[in-house]
């Protein structure tokens, strides 16, 4: 598909683009943005975003049809997940990494600067 230039936001419909709604009033979402492989197993490449200031992730799923239009945060459905860190941790957002350990299960590890321990981190398995 081509591409107008320029491309107004606005015109996004669900065929060119997808319009994902963070959480009324973070003026931090989405500040990190890293794919995640095949996170879970369906075939399709997943991604994940974040969101500083609530200290939250949010893993949406890739599928056949792409990314539904308008998607919000708080009612992803079959689209994903949320995880949710402990209160003014950061902990979603110091870090990302992701892998597969096996053929059954892959982790999602995130760093955890703001509650002050060493070496502070939470693996999540899908």
């Amino acid at each position: 598909m081509a591409i107008a230039s320029p491309f107004e936001l606005a015109d996004i419909n669900g065929t060119n683009g997808t319009v994902i709604q963070g959480v009324s009033g973070s003026s931090n979402f989405a500040l990190d943005v890293s794919g995640v492989g095949d996170i879970n197993r369906d075939g399709r490449d997943d991604f994940v975003l974040t969101e500083k200031s609530l200290s939250r992730a949010y893993v949406f799923f890739g599928n056949a049809n792409g990314i539904p239009n308008n998607l919000n945060v708080n009612a992803l459905g079959a689209n994903g997940y949320r995880i949710i860190g402990p209160s003014g941790s950061n902990s979603a957002t110091g870090g990302l990494f992701f892998w597969s350990n096996s053929t059954t299960s892959t982790q999602l590890a995130t760093l955890s600067p703001g509650l002050g321990l060493t070496s502070s981190n939470f693996v999540v398995t899908a």
